[in-house]
């Protein structure tokens, strides 16, 4: 029998978490999935340990290539999946419910949906988890719902992890829906690209996932490179064509953009001017205020007055940019208290 899921986790020098990621898994209530572990080059053996895991378990399969990034590693993943619906997962990260997948079989079977979306808890290194999101969601609210998608962002459940869907594998393969190859935060376009394919869409009112964030973390660090290759995505889907899908692009869009103007708090100034310039003609972005951080931000009228000042004065005395800059790490610290 062909498994149900595909469960795909890209695996880089995690050897210290790994195990406990796998454990979560084994510990399902529903055996009918296959999990795909892509070694992505690992050098602290993390490799021989995925080996060790498939050859105790054939539900598990290994696959060994040269360190290519997580966004070629997850492809690769996709390559080799045969299972009906695709969950990913981090290897440092976990499922905390053993009924997860048995769960989102009884969702499938009632509502024949092309994805399911669950929350996440936020587990700080080895210490207790502290935090949790989707807990107080309205399942019911949901479900009577006249435009689904536009609840989950009004309620900011539709976010950029790829690792808080469960997606329909013939919906990913017959849109061509990769992740990008060397782009940072690639989980942001990969939702821009599911967000346009999927038609139906359920929720699993819980925190499931187990997001454990860990210093030096590659999910957790902001560069450059990163608050650019943001940009450039925004530029691009920004120039989409009318179409049905359209509205809800633009309303994700616009929650992005306003993370990217946070982004740009834990950067040097002196190389991202250019897409601090260029992405000012994105700002009626923001008067597509489903998400409620956007909508806030509207509302205080804060962001709009610090971003352009922000611009105006890029160039002048070191001491008013600093000024500026702070007054701003304040206001998004605000905003972002729960993403």
């Amino acid at each position: 029998m062909s498994p149900f899921f595909s469960i795909i986790i890209p695996v880089f020098n995690q050897k210290k978490y790994l195990m406990d990621c796998v454990r979560s898994i084994s510990a399902q209530d529903y055996n009918n999935y296959e999990v795909l572990l892509v070694d992505d080059g690992s050098v602290d053996q993390s490799g021989e340990i995925c080996d060790r895991i498939a050859e105790n378990d054939k539900r598990f399969r290994v696959i060994h290539q040269e360190n290519q990034g997580a966004a070629v590693a997850r492809n690769t993943g996709l390559e080799y999946a045969v299972g009906d619906y695709v969950l990913f997962m981090d290897p440092d990260d976990l499922w905390g419910k053993n009924k997860l997948l048995s769960e989102a079989i009884r969702v499938i079977e009632i509502e024949k949906c092309d994805a399911i979306i669950f929350g996440m808890k936020k587990k700080y290194g080895d210490n207790e988890i502290t935090e949790e999101w989707l807990d107080i969601f309205s399942n019911e609210a949901f479900k009577r719902s006249s435009d689904r998608m536009q609840y989950l962002m009004e309620h900011n459940v539709f976010q950029s992890s790829a690792w808080s869907k469960i997606v329909k594998r013939d919906i990913i393969e017959n849109g061509g829906a990769r992740f990008v190859p060397g782009q940072m935060a690639e989980d942001i376009e990969w939702n821009l690209r599911i967000l346009q394919l999927i038609k139906s869409v359920s929720v699993m009112p819980e925190a499931i996932y187990v997001y454990r964030q860990v210093k030096k973390s590659a999910s957790h660090t902001v560069s450059a490179r990163h608050v650019k290759d943001v940009a450039e995505m925004i530029k691009k889907y920004a120039a989409m064509e009318d179409g049905e899908r359209k509205k809800y692009v633009f309303h994700y869009l616009a929650n992005q953009y306003l993370q990217w103007m946070t982004m740009t708090n834990y950067v040097d100034l002196n190389e991202i001017k250019s897409n601090l310039r260029e992405m000012k003609q994105f700002y009626y972005l923001l008067d597509y205020d489903w998400y409620p951080y956007v909508k806030k931000a509207k509302k205080q009228g804060r962001i709009s007055l610090k971003f352009r000042y922000y611009v105006v004065y890029l160039n002048l005395r070191k001491f008013i940019q600093k000024r500026i800059h702070e007054m701003f790490v304040r206001v998004n610290w605000d905003i972002f208290r729960l993403s």
